[in-house]
């Protein structure tokens, strides 16, 4: 990990210092976390905030004011330093050791939608609906698996877990400022996009 935090500070420090960026974003080699495909990251930002993100590779979603965004599966965010000088190889080896211990541990909970360190099981979730309750759980249109994650076209009334949909191929790239990345839905064929103020 040490000659691995080297590279990262030459190369971080070259876009704080040379390009004036304000953050950096360091790509780790994960193609996949508990059989989910997924990417994972660290963001160090200028202001001294580092973060562990792992994200899907397609789904993308617009928030309520329409601006686009990346879907978060799982953050954690380490302690704050008082800007990006004290991010030292010694302090980036750390953060990189504690990520790898959090991301061996990481289960994918489908009801959900994203990874936890201790995932509920999805039959104990089910246990609440009776006569008497019924509960927000739906099957997923195409594993069949419990969900509560739906995307936002016609077949709104039908539920697709975010790991189904997030195999789902894009067909169109838009650019707002990012690239985001659209998918037809693969029932009504309308676009997919995830408004984030839905999820739940």
């Amino acid at each position: 990990m040490k000659s691995l935090a080297l590279e990262i500070h030459a190369e971080m420090m070259q876009e704080f210092e040379v390009f004036e960026e304000a953050f950096y974003y360091f790509r780790l080699p994960v193609q996949a976390i508990n059989q989910v495909p997924c990417r994972a990251g660290f963001l160090l930002k200028r202001d001294g905030v580092a973060s562990l993100d792992v994200a899907p590779l397609h789904i993308s979603y617009c928030d309520e004011y329409g601006d686009p965004g990346n879907l978060v599966y799982f953050g954690k965010r380490f302690e704050k330093v008082e800007d990006f000088r004290k991010y030292t190889p010694e302090y980036l080896e750390t953060i990189l050791l504690s990520a790898n211990e959090v991301l061996s541990i990481l289960k994918f909970n489908r009801v959900l939608g994203r990874f936890q360190q201790m995932t509920p099981s999805i039959l104990d979730l089910q246990s609440f609906e009776s006569e008497n309750v019924q509960t927000d759980l739906k099957a997923c249109r195409t594993c069949g698996e419990p969900t509560r994650c739906k995307a936002n076209c016609s077949c709104r009334d039908q539920y697709l877990c975010f790991v189904c949909w997030d195999r789902i191929a894009p067909v169109r790239e838009e650019k707002f400022g990012d690239l985001v990345k659209l998918q037809r839905c693969p029932m009504c064929s309308e676009e997919l996009v995830f408004l984030r103020h839905t999820q739940r």
